[in-house]
């Protein structure tokens, strides 16, 4: 159950100097409060892809996406890629393409890092979907 005060307290105990992401399951978190406390500390609401937690809202100076698949399949697919290729793209320039959001974004939107990673229930497929993602992005894989 999201507490503001305990919330505000455990944001207030993270190290300073290091990005940090948090990743939350209760919809009790799913508030303009709870986005404005992790705003104020530049901490990064984790981007979960499931359908519990669907909500694109960006609070720090970069994203985080836990891609794991749609539920109830094995990989994201050519049109799925396609989709977290044009969503990436939009997250790094600030402006959350579809999806839900919390809040709608106040004043123009910075550029932004985002780190997408593929892991969870869709473990086998995880490497071809991030080659996948990284040729939609024109990324080079580590190593080349």
């Amino acid at each position: 159950e999201f507490d503001a005060d305990r919330m505000a307290h455990f944001l207030a105990c993270l190290p300073t100097g290091i990005r940090q992401a948090i990743e939350v399951r209760s919809q009790s978190f799913a508030t303009p409060a709870f986005l404005d406390l992790l705003a104020a500390r530049n901490v990064a609401l984790v981007v979960a892809d499931t359908a519990d937690w669907p909500y694109l809202d960006q609070t720090a100076d970069f994203t985080y996406c836990r891609l794991q698949g749609p539920p109830g399949g094995d990989h994201y697919g050519a049109a799925g890629l396609d989709l977290w290729a044009e969503r990436c793209r939009a997250l790094a320039a600030g402006r959350p393409l579809g999806g839900t959001h919390i809040a709608p974004a106040q004043g123009k939107p910075p550029a932004r890092d985002v780190f997408a990673y593929f892991v969870s229930t869709d473990k086998p497929n995880a490497p071809r979907n991030a080659l996948g993602l990284q040729e939609r992005l024109g990324i080079a894989p580590a190593g080349d």
